[in-house]
């Protein structure tokens, strides 16, 4: 299973994350949450036990807005990845400058994959890095 999580996202953004996932035939459950750390933290948990796989939370991680959504991925993960974690760093830097106060976070409680991307389109070209990452397992 994947799980999305937007964090004070538009609709205009939930919406091509959501046609991104329908293109590939790859289904996904969609949740909405406020920028709460305590309430974030709390999904996260929720959803990150064996039958899913990724759970991406997308948006919340504008440093100058305190990142909620990477606190809460830091406060539940059991270790961060960061080979994922630098790439994406890079790869935004590289191709979205306008979201270089961002902090994107990638973890993995116990088999899942957790990963906080910025609220932006660059975000749907992540994506593919990281169901690629997925299929090979490692």
């Amino acid at each position: 299973m994947i799980v999305c999580i937007f964090v004070d996202t538009s609709e205009q953004f939930e919406e091509k994350i959501k046609a991104w996932f329908s293109e590939r035939s790859i289904q996904a459950q969609y949740v909405k949450s406020d920028a709460n750390v305590d309430r974030l933290t709390e999904l996260l948990f929720e959803f990150a036990r064996n039958d899913t796989k990724l759970v991406l939370v997308l948006g919340g991680v504008d440093v100058e807005n305190k990142a909620f959504s990477s606190i809460a991925v830091k406060r539940i993960i059991d270790g961060r990845i960061y080979a994922l974690e630098t790439y994406i760093c890079e790869y935004i830097a590289e191709n979205s400058p306008e979201c270089m106060l961002t902090s994107p976070t990638v973890g993995i409680r116990n088999r899942t994959l957790i990963v906080s991307l910025p609220d932006h389109e660059v975000s749907l070209k992540v994506l593919d890095v990281i169901m690629k990452a997925l299929k090979r397992g490692g």
